[in-house]
């Protein structure tokens, strides 16, 4: 039975149905959520860290740029102290610099000759760092320069441009190398691994130490006779053709065993039969 309710009460009597629906109403969601929240946390990083680029790049142009020419000159170890000279002297190195600070190689090239022939005395060692010049041609030119003025150092140096693969930068490093007219820098040339392409570099190489004067014979035979083992007809028949101009056939003493191979596995070719020449002079 339901309670009547009687003037004397606190609160009218409830219903069992306004219990009922009361209970089914739900409370009210909040808009702010955790996904909401972690949400506006990295977009504020977000804006955070775009502010900053922004900012480092204002500040980045505005700040003063370094003249190329100080640059270089800063690259070079070049100081106002480190050439001698009077004024006029200055004002040319000034302009070799400039030249050396052009993007464009033969600009480049330009300034660098301009640079020895101030003092080579001080500038050939500031040359090494253009060995590894992005451009070949200015490769190839420094390794001329450093062999035309026999740049103490640069022998080693210039040695891993024979191994490139640009035909410029070779050829530059071969007249780099004639230059200097080492013996002991075709020895290691012709007898250490090389890169590609193997052929021509040996037979750059052979025909470079041909050119060159041999003051010692012993070391001249120890030069060539690594390359006489070598597999390569080309390369074979290259060594051959300078060992026929290089030596006298008394000279020729201590390669019979090296000719006699060659002269036996290829029988009846032109390599062969130059070899076969050879061994013939040695009777």
């Amino acid at each position: 039975m339901t309670k009547k309710y009687m003037p004397w009460d606190d609160q009218p009597p409830k219903k069992e149905e306004d219990t009922k629906r009361k209970s089914e109403i739900k409370k009210p969601k909040t808009m702010i959520t955790p996904s909401l929240l972690k949400w506006l946390f990295y977009s504020m990083l977000g804006l955070l860290f775009l502010a900053s680029i922004l900012i480092t790049v204002e500040n980045y142009s505005k700040s003063p740029k370094e003249d190329p020419a100080a640059a270089m000159r800063r690259a070079m170890g070049i100081t106002d102290n480190s050439v001698a000279g009077n004024d006029a002297a200055k004002t040319e190195l000034d302009n070799a610099i400039e030249k050396i600070s052009s993007d464009v190689p033969d600009v480049r090239i330009e300034g660098l000759s301009k640079l020895m022939e101030i003092d080579s005395n001080t500038a050939g060692p500031r040359l090494f760092i253009f060995l590894k010049d992005p451009s070949p041609m200015v490769r190839a030119a420094t390794a001329r320069l450093c062999g035309s003025y026999r740049v103490q150092g640069a022998h080693n140096l210039i040695l891993p441009l024979i191994y490139e693969v640009d035909a410029d930068v070779r050829s530059g490093a071969v007249d780099g190398l004639s230059a200097f007219g080492a013996e002991p820098g075709f020895l290691y040339l012709l007898t250490s691994p090389l890169a590609y392409p193997k052929s021509d570099v040996v037979i750059s190489a052979i025909d470079l130490w041909n050119r060159t004067a041999v003051n010692n014979l012993e070391v001249a035979k120890q030069v060539i006779i690594p390359v006489l083992r070598s597999n390569d007809e080309r390369i074979l028949e290259t060594a051959l053709d300078a060992i026929s101009v290089r030596f006298t056939s008394v000279e020729l003493t201590g390669m019979e065993p090296y000719l006699l191979d060659i002269s036996k596995r290829l029988w009846g070719t032109p390599v062969g039969d130059k070899a076969k020449i050879l061994v013939d002079r040695l009777d």
